[in-house]
């Protein structure tokens, strides 16, 4: 920018240049205003590896002048919310698309709550370390490579598509099983040799195959290992790099805009998903089903390509910012904080230092407490969130896509609640211990919302595709279908209405029907059932009772406004973590708090996946092989993801009140020691460390 100044140009520098000289080349520029090369810019001190000017923006050794007017912490501002956009983008679009993912390559829940466990490994191991080298780097140059590791861990996801091919629909064709087809035994030779051993005259080729599933699951383990250990690069990095670039009473609110883009992400990213299960998985292929149909697969690798293509731009141009942004807004106390702290970050550390730093954090309780809160946080907000899809799937009979499209507008209050709450920071500046005891309240409020859910039900627990046993589970396959040897490699149910009474099958072939009856409109009947008293009464498609509008749109309510409550709170939970360490420790602190993040997001989603798991009743079996679950029981699976959720939020609670007890020392806002000392030196009065004229009491 013209004529900005340069933090560190107040000395001679390693070039010999006076600070005068170093002035005329400011942010990469000359007097002039043309570009400069970087042999001629100021500031060795903030180099690593190259050239870079501290504040010029460009990349390579070019930095041409109409650019350099972008390198302001106001366009930052924009790609920082775009960065949290993406990121969150990324992950609702994968829990969006999961339902079609596990029909596609035959997974469990467990196995796929399993995927995001596998992918934190790599932060885990890495985070803290990675932040250390990251903090004493060019950040934006660090978070350009964090994308980059996204874009190409998208890219394997779309592969898995490639290599393994989707499961066919085979209503209209001789590998179907839909239908009642009585079948001989036939002689088969003995596997071990030791005698006749007799199979059924089966020749239909199985469903599953494990091989590929194999292959697909490698696959997409390496994808969730490439998206979190590039996110994880962007997270400790970027908040860092912003809040040095901004005034510390701008600060929450800066931070309220990019929380709410992070909420824009999810809806973005469910809606995206929305839009691509619409489309069948092979959009040349017309499965002859509707989205209805449990059977049907979304096309999901669509969206993979949408993102990887954004995404890829979006990391190329964040790489071009300056090593740090302008300084000009601040007042001199402050640059001169930043100086030393800058001065300080770019020598290179020691691993004595290291472990002395990271011992000192470790020993931080309002920093722990903090941390260990939002890991409790985020467990029960990803267990439960990365299943929602799935549980109005189930819970309220809602195809995938109206179940992902909705989950998007749930979230919409969330923008609401952490734009109010960086808003109400910036406004009123509250003190740490009304904040942090606000915190506590407020969730407490929260757990109490969200726990109305549970008696928010359709009671689709009566239309169960079979019948109850004393044991819990359920029996699909009664005694005048057994001739049938029917399977549940398809799950097709069709309904039988006589007046009041409905009974629901898992297919027509477990109801004994012989024959289907194709319609030009509408799905297809079926006839000749011997499971019927009446075998030419006519069995209708689907389960008997349909979606409930109106328990639906209650859950709906009760979700948006447990959110709109929770994320009132969002943005102090984020400044509490950041002034409760020194400066320079701010990146190594969302290093190591990230290191706990990623324990929460490989935790919750596979803890959940095992609740989800333990409440099939159907599962996906062929030849053998076991895949997906195709029905629940209804109220088992409430019961669990409400409970799960409730447990975990109530134990970042406790960590929270943690923090409110030990807040009474803590300092939010760090400008008001400038403020004091310089009201001190004006012989101005002061009350409790902060000038009269802030509105007392607040």
């Amino acid at each position: 920018m013209e004529g900005a100044t340069n933090p560190l140009d107040v000395t001679l520098d390693e070039g010999g240049q006076t600070a005068e000289e170093a002035k005329s080349t400011t942010n990469g520029r000359n007097t002039n205003g043309g570009a400069v090369s970087s042999g001629a810019l100021p500031s060795k001190e903030l180099a690593d590896d190259d050239d870079d000017p501290p504040t010029g923006c460009g990349g390579l050794g070019f930095y041409p002048a109409p650019l350099q007017r972008l390198a302001s912490r106001h366009v930052f501002i924009l790609f920082f919310c775009l960065k949290n956009v993406f990121q969150a983008m990324v992950f609702t679009y994968l829990i969006g698309v999961q339902t079609s993912i596990e029909r596609h390559f035959h997974f469990s829940s467990q196995q796929t709550g399993f995927l995001p466990s596998i992918g934190e490994l790599g932060p885990l191991l890495s985070s803290v370390f990675l932040s250390y080298l990251a903090s004493h780097g060019n950040r934006p140059r660090w978070m350009g490579i964090g994308m980059g590791i996204v874009t190409c861990g998208l890219l394997l996801g779309f592969v898995s598509y490639l290599v393994v091919p989707a499961p066919e629909i085979r209503d209209n064709t001789a590998e179907s099983r839909r239908l009642c087809v009585e079948t001989e035994l036939r002689l088969l030779s003995s596997a071990d040799g030791t005698g006749p051993e007799y199979g059924l005259n089966d020749t239909r080729s199985c469903t599953i195959d494990s091989s590929g599933s194999n292959i697909g699951y490698l696959l997409w383990s390496l994808m969730y290992i490439m998206c979190a250990s590039g996110a994880q690069t962007i997270f400790v990095v970027s908040a860092p790099y912003m809040d040095d670039g901004v005034s510390q009473k701008d600060s929450p609110l800066f931070f309220a805009v990019a929380g709410a883009a992070r909420v824009i992400g999810p809806i973005l990213g469910y809606m995206l998903a929305s839009s691509c299960i619409s489309v069948y998985v092979n959009p040349s292929v017309d499965p002859g089903i509707t989205e209805k149909d449990q059977r049907w697969i979304g096309a999901w690798w669509i969206g993979l390509l949408v993102i990887a293509s954004v995404v890829c731009l979006y990391g190329w141009l964040i790489s071009l910012f300056p090593r740090q942004l302008s300084t000009d807004h601040l007042s001199e106390g402050q640059r001169q904080q930043m100086r030393e702290t800058a001065r300080q970050a770019n020598i290179r550390p020691s691993r004595r230092e290291f472990v002395t730093r990271i011992t000192g954090l470790l020993k931080n309780v309002i920093l722990m407490s903090s941390t260990f809160s939002v890991m409790f946080f985020l467990i029960a907000i990803l267990g439960f969130f990365t299943y929602q899809p799935k549980y109005l799937e189930h819970q309220f009979r809602v195809d995938k896509a109206t179940a992902t499209t909705y989950s998007a507008i749930s979230k919409v209050t969330l923008v609401f609640g952490t734009i109010g709450s960086g808003f109400l920071m910036r406004r009123y500046r509250p003190n740490a211990r009304l904040v942090t005891g606000t915190i506590v309240v407020v969730r407490l409020v929260a757990t109490g919302v969200f726990l109305c859910n549970l008696a928010v039900t359709c009671g689709v627990a009566d239309d169960l595709p079979g019948l109850r046993t004393s044991d819990g589970s359920l029996d699909i396959s009664p005694s005048c279908s057994t001739s049938c040897h029917c399977t549940t490699e398809e799950y097709i149910p069709v309904c039988h209405r006589s007046g009041d009474v409905s009974q629901s099958y898992f297919s027509p072939c477990h109801a004994g029907c012989l024959t289907a009856v194709n319609h030009t409109e509408g799905p297809p009947t079926y006839t000749d059932c011997r499971c019927l008293e009446e075998p030419s009464v006519e069995l209708t498609s689907g389960l008997c009772e349909g979606s409930c509008d109106t328990q639906f749109h209650t859950y709906l309510v009760i979700t948006a406004l447990t959110g709109l409550i929770s994320s009132l709170v969002s943005i102090p939970h984020l400044m509490v973590t950041l002034r409760c360490v020194k400066p320079e420790d701010k990146a190594l602190g969302l290093g190591l708090n990230g290191a706990f993040i990623a324990v929460a997001f490989g935790l919750g989603p596979m803890v959940v996946g095992n609740l989800v798991d333990s409440t099939c009743l159907v599962w996906e079996q062929s030849c053998g092989e076991t895949g997906a679950c195709w029905v629940y029981d209804p109220d088992t699976f409430r019961h669990s993801l409400i409970w799960f959720h409730t447990v975990f939020y109530l134990l970042s609670v406790i960590c929270d009140f943690v923090i409110f007890l030990n807040s009474s020392s803590l300092k939010l806002y760090l400008d008001e020691d400038s403020k004091k000392a310089k009201a001190a030196q004006n012989g101005e009065p002061t009350q409790n460390g902060v000038e009269l004229t802030q509105k007392p009491g607040v």
